[in-house]
């Protein structure tokens, strides 16, 4: 009997990669086809994930249109495993991705709508107080060190 552990990382491996089905001889037979009902757990996957690459990136998906997105999204998730159950992580290597594929517009703005996302999903922080700020001395003035927001971030783009 395969230990616990081996199996469910078989069974995650093969839910990744639609070419193996090594996983099949671990599932008891019924009354349904093992890889139909297999199957249906990869294109749950597939799926969903595919969603969460449409609403992080909603530009990218506008410009590329649904099926030339979705097989970019398919080769993504092909090789980028989500590494969280929170899908709002999911996707942060979408636009190396683009890159590698020699998609430098769509790469750049992958990185920013990423960023967009992060800033959406970013804590709520305190805002400055200008009274306070008024109120210090000069001496104090030249202590202060301001920070970015955690919504706010710095990007670059050629």
């Amino acid at each position: 009997m395969i230990e616990l552990s081996k199996l469910q990382k078989q069974f995650i491996h093969c839910l990744y990669q639609s070419d193996d089905n090594s996983i099949l001889s671990e599932i008891k037979t019924g009354k349904a086809p093992k890889d139909k009902l297999f199957n249906i757990y990869r294109n749950n996957l597939n799926h969903n994930l595919t969603n969460c690459l449409m609403i992080t990136y909603p530009n990218i998906y506008h410009i590329l249109g649904s099926k030339i997105f979705t097989q970019y999204a398919h080769k993504f998730i092909a090789i980028s495993r989500s590494q969280s159950g929170n899908l709002d992580d999911y996707g942060h290597d979408f636009a190396q991705f683009l890159k590698d594929r020699k998609e430098g517009f769509l790469s750049d703005l992958a990185h920013a709508e990423w960023l967009r996302h992060k800033s959406y999903l970013a804590q709520d922080s305190m805002t400055l107080e200008l009274e306070k700020l008024q109120q210090l001395s000069i001496e104090d003035l030249a202590d202060i060190i301001f920070k970015l927001q955690p919504s706010c971030f710095i990007y670059k783009s050629y």
